[in-house]
Parts: structure tokens; C-alpha cells; sequence
């Protein structure tokens, strides 16, 4: 009878979250244009740059004052070289693989927030199951996660780290690190 418990908890979340990862993936790909200008002068014109397409004479000031981070425009740097090297040059390719790797990175931080939520609502499991509904459906997630911005991808990887900061947490309170 236990085995049923654990077993329909996992289930639900599963199910949820692969909703999540449908409507995650669909926004991802018929998503175009941009949300915020940074996400397109300070990481995609950063990256094109690197690429050999931007003069550094029209890039933004940020880049020649060191204020923006390479972390991201060189992770879709990685990307755009791993197409290059299976014959795909269409910038267009590359920009739906940037936006569907962003939008997998969210969807693993909404992941990641219901796996935590299940010990944190522990003894209400209707208001976890409602927030596990909540996350997966809310509406605008998936526009967000979609977009390549930093602010994106940077609060997706705060959420997951806190989320496994937590799961040490936990794991050193019950003596079992």
C-alpha cells in the first residue's frame, strides 16, 4: 500500500510536468522576435561577434566596459559549433535551439521547484498538487523560459540551485550526509 502512495505522487508529478514540458517545447519553437533588447544586443550581438559577424565597432557599450558576462553568449557559441560542424548554418536553426536549451533549462527549474514543493507542502498534499497544476499551467512560464535573455536563464539556475541547496539541506538535518 505504501509502494501505491509513492507511486501516485510520482505519477502526478509526471504527468504534470510533462504538460509543462509540451507547452515548455511548443513556445519554444514558434517563438520569434525578442522580449527585451538586451536579450539581443548584449547576448545574441555578443555571440555574433565571437562568430565573426559583428564588427566590434557596433556593439554595445557594455562589451568594450567589461559589464556583461560571456558565460551565456559562449554556451550558444558551443551550440552554434556543433551545428557548424553537422553542415547547419542557418542562423534561424541556431537561434530555435538557443530558445529551446533556455526554455529546457526553465522547465528543469519548474522541475526541480515541484520535486522541493513535495517535502515542503508534506502535510498538505491537495495544496502541493495544486501548486505542481499551478506551475505547469501558468501561462506566461513558457514565454519566459523560451526567451534567450539573461535574466532568464539566470533565475532558472537561481531556482535550481536553490532547489538542490534545500535538497542538502534536508538531507544533512535527517543525518543521511
Amino acid at each position: 500500500m505504501t509502494q501505491d502512495i509513492n507511486d501516485d505522487w510520482k505519477k502526478f508529478l509526471k504527468r504534470w510536468m510533462a504538460v509543462s514540458l509540451a507547452l515548455h517545447l511548443v513556445t519554444a519553437y514558434f517563438s520569434v522576435g525578442y522580449h527585451s533588447a538586451d536579450e539581443y544586443f548584449q547576448i545574441l550581438e555578443f555571440l555574433n561577434f565571437k562568430l565573426g559577424g559583428t564588427p566590434l565597432s557596433d556593439l554595445a557599450v557594455e562589451f568594450g566596459e567589461r559589464m556583461r558576462p560571456w558565460t551565456q553568449p559562449f554556451i550558444y557559441w558551443c551550440l552554434v559549433k556543433v551545428w557548424q560542424a553537422l553542415g547547419i548554418d542557418s542562423p534561424f536553426t541556431w537561434a530555435t535551439s538557443f530558445r529551446l536549451l533556455t526554455s529546457l533549462i526553465g522547465w528543469l527549474s519548474l522541475l526541480a521547484l515541484a520535486w522541493r514543493a513535495r517535502e515542503w507542502f508534506s502535510k498538505n498534499e491537495r495544496a502541493w498538487r495544486f501548486c505542481v497544476r499551478a506551475a505547469a499551467l501558468l501561462w506566461f512560464l513558457p514565454a519566459l523560459h523560451a526567451r534567450p535573455s539573461s535574466e532568464s536563464l539566470a533565475g532558472s539556475a537561481f531556482l535550481i540551485g536553490l532547489a538542490l541547496v534545500d535538497w542538502l539541506s534536508s538531507r544533512h538535518k535527517q543525518g543521511r550526509f
